[in-house]
């Protein structure tokens, strides 16, 4: 009795087996998961199902090797990168075994990729309070200490600085991701050093978002020196302004599974790795420093509206993934032996010059989404020379129309001091107004308003940029239906805001496609203009005849008779 139950248990098991494998097959995970097992596995045959993965080789394959990031001490995520590959096996698989079958392989992989956004972000937040072992110690996590026990904690809270540290290890992560497969540190096994993302913005955001919600109720408390919030608060801040965030821990162990048979002698030598690390760091910060001698853009990337923090934040809130995925590369600044498409920079007052004319000649016929960040001076006296930074996107370029346009897809952003997107509310849509009078435009009794609007309604539109690029006016969200409302402008009340313009960007996204349509058709549009400008002479060769000459002739003696030829 005891035999037949076994048997049907194994029976049972290897029927849930074949069933996991058909749906994996379907989704095409199958063969990725295949070759994984071959690399990680201890017997070198890929049918061999019956071998077994080392706990040590799964938790190298996702790790963050060759990966390094500058630090200046104000966070952790050093000692939080060394950790996330140990978090990840005892999040999906088992924090207990130390080796791993095909099976657990299997269910570990479906575990990660059947949950939705809102586990994929509790999975988020769990991987890193395992991966921080001072989080566990920390008094303002508020998690239980049997989760050094392997045992599902209670995550309750989580301070400002483990929240900083938080968002930085879902940047490295995204940015191992797009790591390329081939280049010179693949190659000779070597290290990969990332600055640091500029996040204060977001950061403060999420802040101030659960500060307000806490008025009255128990999700922030202060505990100690820091102020601690509610996890569920801060997890419904991130799926309302960067929902993106979710997504990047099961495309990182996707990533890691696709890319493995490439990179597994970067993985799976990890001492030999700290060996050549330590031996060629010399050499390889001598390459790194001359490398940023010889690249003049690092200097001036600073002072661009669109630094890796801003270009981060805004990725996240796109729906537009190819958008989203040149932001991303843009603020990793991974481009080593890779082929990756970047923003490019189409326009800016201080490189190109003010004014509507100067704009128009650099963003005409690029139709692609395009992201424009605009920083500005308030004029106002209860903030004399506050600084602050908006944006929007353009869904598929500017258009000189007397009408609004765009689509849904378009959105305002508050940048800086705090990010908040503000979408579309579908109630409205006056997305965009972008004109310039065109030749014989201004005899028209009634011609168009010259200048750049967002939101809101003709001659009151919510965002306003005169023609001069001199002065951008702001009113107050309850003009416009178009967009969601929010304060662009801190401590904005219900009177306009005018602010100096300091600063205008428009960065393309739509890659080198969109660079090549705008080359064509600012070709075609010179050479429409050449054409105009030539004049026929043969035309003017024959005065006599020339009806010029006869009308010159009736207005000067009109009564003069004339002899009809007949």
């Amino acid at each position: 009795m005891g035999a037949g139950q076994s048997s049907s248990a194994g029976n049972q098991g290897a029927g849930a087996l074949q069933q996991l494998e058909t749906k994996l097959r379907g989704s095409g995970d199958l063969s990725v998961l295949e070759r994984a097992f071959e690399c990680l596995s201890l017997s070198s045959d890929e049918s061999d199902k019956q071998a077994s993965i080392q706990r040590a080789k799964l938790e190298g394959c996702f790790g963050l090797a060759p990966l390094a990031v500058r630090d200046d001490g104000r966070s952790q995520i050093s000692q939080i990168m060394a950790g996330v590959g140990s978090a990840i096996v005892g999040e999906y698989f088992d924090s207990k075994h130390e080796t791993f079958d095909w099976n657990q392989l299997l269910e570990g992989y479906q575990k990660c990729i059947e949950a939705t956004g809102v586990e994929h972000l509790k999975t988020l937040f769990s991987v890193y309070f395992r991966a921080s072992g001072m989080a566990l110690e920390d008094p303002n996590s508020r998690v239980s200490k049997s989760e050094k026990e392997g045992e599902e904690a209670d995550i309750a809270f989580i301070s400002e600085t483990q929240l900083q540290n938080f968002l930085l290890m879902c940047w490295v992560l995204m940015c191992h991701t797009r790591l390329p497969t081939k280049g010179n540190v693949t190659e000779r096994g070597g290290i990969l050093d990332v600055s640091l993302p500029n996040i204060n913005s977001l950061l403060s955001a999420a802040v101030s978002a659960c500060e307000m919600k806490s008025k009255g109720e128990t999700s922030a408390e202060q505990i100690g020196r820091e102020t601690v919030f509610s996890i569920s608060e801060i997890s419904s801040w991130i799926l309302s302004t960067i929902p993106a965030l979710t997504e990047c821990l099961v495309r990182y162990v996707r990533a890691q599974l696709i890319r493995l048979p490439d990179l597994s002698k970067v993985y799976f030598h990890e001492k030999q790795n700290k060996t050549t690390t330590s031996q060629s760091a010399e050499s390889e910060e001598a390459e790194r420093s001359s490398d940023d001698k010889e690249e003049p853009g690092i200097s001036k990337k600073d002072a661009l509206l669109l630094h890796s923090g801003t270009a981060w934040a805004v990725g996240l809130s796109l729906k537009d993934y190819s958008a989203a995925e040149i932001l991303f590369r843009a603020s990793c600044g991974i481009v080593e032996g890779a082929d990756v498409e970047l923003p490019t920079l189409l326009y800016r007052s201080s490189l190109h010059g003010r004014g509507l004319n100067r704009f128009w000649t650099c963003v005409d016929g690029y139709r692609a989404p395009v992201i424009v960040l605009i920083s500005a001076q308030t004029q106002e006296e209860s903030s004399p020379g506050a600084v602050f930074v908006i944006g929007t996107l353009v869904s598929s370029g500017f258009e000189n129309k007397e009408s609004s346009y765009g689509a849904s897809g378009c959105c305002l952003y508050s940048v800086e001091p705090l990010f908040c997107p503000f979408r579309t509310s579908g109630k409205e849509k006056y997305y965009v107004y972008s004109h310039k009078h065109t030749p014989g435009a201004v005899y028209r009794a009634q011609p168009a308003i010259e200048g750049i609007g967002l939101g809101g309604s003709y001659g009151k539109e919510r965002v306003w940029l005169d023609k001069d690029f001199a002065t951008l006016t702001v009113r107050h969200h309850a003009v416009d239906k178009t967009y969601h409302p929010g304060g662009l402008v801190p401590g904005q009340g219900f009177s306009p805001v005018s602010a100096r313009m300091l600063e205008i960007e428009i960065w393309g996204l739509g890659g080198e496609k969109a660079e090549q349509d705008q080359a064509k058709f600012l070709k075609r549009e010179n050479l429409f203009s050449e054409q105009r400008r030539k004049i026929d002479l043969a035309a003017f060769g024959n005065w006599e005849n020339s009806p010029e000459k006869m009308m010159m002739d009736m207005m000067s003696d009109p009564n003069a008779g004339r002899r009809q030829e007949r």
